[in-house]
């Protein structure tokens, strides 16, 4: 269901929270913003079964690393100029079968 936003209750002024569990209303640097919210359904998916225990193994596994080599992760992604932490990076080459530092 689509609205206008003159249907939307206190749309011009500063208001935050939901309306109708459907729409967030916040504000942003000044700005009032709206967005949709949605019901996700939070069961097992059958196609991401088969990704749970290798990604389990591969959160034990950063958890076995020594501090010092998790501040080597932290460093390899920083100079790739990724976007995200080691933890991240060492995750995704575990589960791409990449060679690990």
């Amino acid at each position: 269901m689509t609205y206008k936003s003159t249907d939307l209750p206190l749309y011009s002024l500063r208001v935050s929270g939901r309306w109708e569990n459907t729409h967030i209303f916040y504000v942003v640097k000044g700005q009032q913003r709206l967005r949709s919210a949605s019901n996700y359904d939070l069961s097992a998916k059958a196609h991401l079964i088969p990704f749970q225990g290798a990604f389990a193994a591969a959160v034990a596994g950063w958890q076995a690393l020594t501090a010092a080599k998790k501040k080597e992760y932290n460093a390899r992604a920083l100079y790739l100029k990724k976007r995200y932490s080691g933890f991240n990076l060492y995750i995704s080459m575990v589960l791409n079968g990449e060679d690990l530092l």
